[in-house]
């Protein structure tokens, strides 16, 4: 008996999903967990090109001419997910060992801003206050890839952002 649709769905889910909960991530130098916000609205492709754009920008701010030249990149890995209703983006990033950690979370929530669907706080309506909405806090356990792992709230495999992951160390 051939296997349905949905179960075919459902395996590849949870072996991605399985593949996200099951990376080491100990001997990365101080690692965050970060929640990317979009604009609601924000159509798959266009966050899929914006997380994209922030993470070359982000590399290119970090390692400077040795992003371009020899391809260095931060480690991280990242899974979308909200649908359209609720858009956004988790995931674990590398902090590089020549910065402070304070300087490096100011530039990846400005990064974020400035891409044309990032979202980094919320107005509440005619009062003019502003909720902070971007999340970027050191990770301490492996909960966060168990939570970002997760599979009730992914709506299929392309969830897990492969094309953005780098899982190499950075040499320095």
């Amino acid at each position: 008996m051939e296997i349905g649709k949905t179960d075919r769905h459902r395996e590849h889910l949870n072996a991605s999903m399985e593949w996200v909960r099951s990376i080491d991530h100990k001997e990365w130098n101080d690692p965050y967990a970060v929640t990317l916000n979009f604009r609601n609205g924000t159509p798959r492709d266009i966050a899929e090109k914006d997380v994209t754009h922030f993470l070359n920008k982000l590399d290119a701010w970090v390692f400077k001419n040795a992003y371009r030249k020899y391809g260095k990149r931060l480690r991280r890995v990242g899974v979308f997910e909200g649908g359209d209703k609720n858009p956004h983006y988790h995931m674990v990033l590398e902090s590089p060992k020549h910065m402070v950690n304070v300087l490096f979370e100011h530039k990846v929530e400005t990064l974020w801003g400035s891409v044309r669907s990032g979202q980094t706080y919320i107005w509440i309506g005619s009062t003019g206050q502003r909720i902070p909405i971007f999340k970027m806090e050191r990770v301490y356990s492996e909960g966060w890839l168990g939570y970002i792992g997760k599979e009730n709230s992914k709506e299929s495999a392309d969830d897990a952002d492969v094309m953005n992951w780098y899982l190499h160390p950075v040499s320095r």
